[in-house]
Parts: structure tokens; sequence; C-alpha cells
């Protein structure tokens, strides 16, 4: 399903160096199991997270990183699936890295994940809306484009916010982006309201 929604937007799904599908042959839980891409990392087995992730991401073929993730049981297994994505964004600081997770991620996850600057986003179709920009963005320049950093005020508010954003806390968040808004004031009282006009 993700390859098609790739496919229909565009990007192409490239096929894996040798080399790639060498080291992760070496990894594979099930010897059937075939090294396409996308590629499942269950079918390597928990144990090798890591050393496929980072098959995956030194491929010279990688232009960016999309992975699908599903929140782990117990805190061992969910520190193999953050730890493999973490040092390999970390070892490939210029292959942006962007995880899918449509279920609500464990605490100590997105803790991980946000420390790394690594976004989480929980639509696979805005995933693929994060590549399609990052990839347009890549051929207008002919650069690797880096993951936005998210500037702090804006993680304050996300932090937050327990629903929808009101029009201030939104106007807040663009204005943090460099987005300009016109002149308005806040205000709860009369007094205030004065003062602002004035």
């Amino acid at each position: 399903m993700l390859a098609d929604r790739l496919a229909e937007a565009g990007l192409n799904v490239e096929k894996f160096a040798p080399e790639t599908v060498e080291a992760i042959s070496q990894h594979l839980q099930y010897d059937s199991a075939t090294i396409l891409n996308p590629f499942d990392l269950g079918l390597g087995g928990r144990d090798h997270y890591k050393a496929n992730v980072r098959s995956l991401m030194a491929d010279p073929n990688t232009g960016a990183f999309l992975s699908f993730v599903i929140p782990m049981a117990t805190a061992k297994k969910r520190e193999q699936t953050y730890t493999a994505y973490v040092d390999a964004a970390n070892e490939f600081p210029n292959i942006p890295m962007v995880l899918v997770a449509p279920s609500e991620l464990h605490e100590d996850e997105k803790e991980v994940y946000t420390k790394a600057k690594i976004p989480v986003l929980s639509s696979t179709l805005d995933g693929i809306a994060v590549m399609k920009a990052l990839m347009t963005v890549a051929e207008d320049t002919g650069a690797q484009p880096e993951v936005a950093v998210v500037p702090d005020q804006v993680k304050q508010v996300l932090e937050q916010c327990s629903g929808a954003l009101s029009e201030k806390e939104s106007k807040d968040m663009l204005a943090a982006y460099g987005v300009k808004m016109p002149k308005e004031h806040f205000i709860h009282t009369i007094d205030e309201a004065k003062a602002a006009l004035r």
C-alpha cells in the first residue's frame, strides 16, 4: 500500500543496491523473505532492527527515509526500535528521516524522537506529502534537504494544547515559522482593549 501511494504521488521507490541486499540478507529472521523496497523490518527480527535500518540509510540510492512505526508492548522492544532509527539518523544527518505512526506511540518513544528531531506523523498520506515536498526541494535546488527543526515556541504550544488549537495559538505557531500576520492585540478586559486601540 505504501509503495502504491508513493507511486501515485510521483515518487520513485528505488531498488536496493546489491550491497544493501547482501547486508540485510545476513539478518533475516525468515530465509524466504524477499528484500524489496519497501522492506518490512519485522522480517529481519527486532534484534536486527539497528543493522537493517543502517543498511537502508547507507544505500547509495537512498535520498530520504520514510518508515511505518507501530507501538511496541514492552520497554525493551521500544528501545530496540527507537535506537535503530535514532542511531541511523545521527550517522546519516543529510538523509531526511520521517516516521509514520497512525497508532499512538508510548511517551518514552515520543520523547526520544522529539529529542532526536525525527518527525513522527500520524498519517501515511502526510508522510508521503512530506517526502514529496522534500524531493521537490532537492530537485529545485540540487541540494540534499534537511528536516526542518521545530521552533521552541511551537513545541511549547503543542505540549500545552489538549485539542484543537485556538486562533491565537495557530497564529503564534505560524509566526514562529516566519509567516507574517497582521498586527493584532490579544486582550482580556475593556481597559486592555482601550489601550490596544490607542
